[in-house]
């Protein structure tokens, strides 16, 4: 179980961005954006951008 810990779920999200694992990086952005990440966090890094922009 992650606590709720934004910081913490935002870093794991980046990790599984640039291992494109698409699954679990919405499954940690979802974590950090309830423990109070931003969604503009997420839309300023380029790494997110690259998988969530991928069809």
């Amino acid at each position: 179980m992650i606590p709720k810990e934004p910081t913490l779920s935002y870093n794991l999200a980046c990790a599984h961005a640039v291992f494109k694992d698409k699954k679990k990086l919405l499954k940690y952005i979802k974590k950090s954006l309830a423990s109070g990440k931003t969604t503009d966090q997420f839309m300023d890094n380029p790494d997110f951008l690259k998988v969530l922009n991928k069809q």
